[in-house]
């Protein structure tokens, strides 16, 4: 009766609220999930409803289960096993921390989450390497060796004031080809010249000052508008022949 009071009580309680991340909610639900394992109940509630109640108190990893013996036994809950790392980040997004929590503190939490349990949260690889029968005609791709999927390296360049445009421009990044630079290029104009996003270390020529830099805009923009052309032409000119 308790639990059962106590659940209407808390259901109650949150859909009558207007922000999902609010302190007092999750207290109520991990006190909710605490009753469930003190009085082995857990093991009679679906693994899906579980997972959610898991969510809504902030759990993202391992939801502890009552362990009893016989009948009553009820295992750990991997609450984001299977997901895709897209998915994995997003259930950090939304309940691992508080509403108010920068994204540089939700990156990190997602990354230590899948740096010491991998097994539970997926890697941030790239999206051909989710298909697990995915195998490249034309290049030695290894799964275990790979630079991270491009949307993974741009939320870090954006929560990380150390990370560079070098750190994160690799071909393999946005597709299986590594002589591929079509869509990087396009990037790398967008971020280093129009936003003005941390550059190449190497990238200003000495004896060149920022002004006259700066004073070349409109060549730069010719430039960029005829490799534009010229990439979209060969990408053109491939895909007919």
């Amino acid at each position: 009766m308790r639990g059962r009071f106590r659940r209407r009580k808390l259901e109650a309680r949150h859909f009558g609220i207007s922000s999902w991340g609010r302190l007092g909610v999750s207290t109520d639900v991990r006190a909710q999930l605490q009753i469930w394992r003190e009085q082995r109940i857990d093991m009679h509630i679906d693994e899906n409803l579980r997972k959610i109640y898991a969510l809504l108190g902030g759990i993202v990893d391992i939801l502890e289960g009552s362990n009893g013996t016989g009948v009553e036994r009820c295992l750990d809950l991997p609450v984001s096993q299977k997901l895709d790392w897209k998915s994995v980040f997003g259930l950090h997004l939304w309940f691992g921390r508080a509403m108010d929590a920068s994204i540089a503190e939700l990156f990190d939490t997602y990354d230590d989450h899948w740096r010491n349990a991998g097994d539970r949260a997926a890697a941030p690889i790239p999206w051909y390497f989710e298909d697990k029968f995915f195998e490249s005609k034309h290049w030695h791709l290894s799964r275990n060796e790979h630079p991270p999927d491009a949307f993974y390296s741009l939320i870090k360049l954006y929560a990380d004031p150390a990370c560079s445009l070098e750190t994160i421009c690799s071909p393999l990044s946005f597709g299986p080809s590594p002589a591929d630079y079509s869509i990087l290029w396009h990037l790398y104009i967008v971020l280093s010249r129009t936003m003005r996003i941390r550059d190449f270390s190497d990238r200003d020529d000495p004896g060149v000052s920022r002004g006259s830099q700066e004073g070349d805009t409109e060549t730069l923009k010719l430039k960029a508008m005829r490799m534009c052309w010229l990439a979209h032409t060969h990408c053109s000119w491939n895909s007919e022949t």
